[in-house]
């Protein structure tokens, strides 16, 4: 799982952004402007697109690199540092499509509504 810790900075009817860093992170959930956040998803519900790849209706993408691709079962995890690593759970046919390997800059895109946020410490 991705745990992004930050501050809660802006609120748009259910959704709420995390300020982790630079990396700005919106998700569903309730939080205090000003106090502290975590934003949690799945690598399950990452997506990867070769750089400079649109987004579709994604509210979280940015842009990164790929550090590491380790077998997990008969899946890859894929981490993919963000400013933030994140992890990506994808099967071997999406890691050959899109020539995933070390050191790729790719696109990282995870919709709002696939990630939780929790104030509080």
């Amino acid at each position: 799982a991705n745990v992004l810790v930050g501050e809660a900075a802006e609120v748009d009817g259910n959704l709420v952004s995390v300020d982790a860093g630079d990396l700005r992170v919106w998700g569903l959930g309730e939080a205090t402007i000003g106090s502290s956040a975590r934003a949690m998803f799945g690598g399950e519900t990452v997506t990867i697109l070769p750089s400079g790849s649109g987004v579709g209706s994604a509210r979280n993408s940015w842009t990164g690199r790929i550090r590491a691709v380790r077998r997990l079962g008969r899946l890859l995890e894929v981490v993919i540092d963000v400013g933030h690593p994140v992890v990506a759970i994808v099967t071997p046919g999406a890691a050959e499509a899109l020539d995933m390997a070390s050191g790729a800059e790719v696109v990282v895109s995870v919709k709002a509504t696939a990630v939780r946020v929790v104030g509080g410490d």
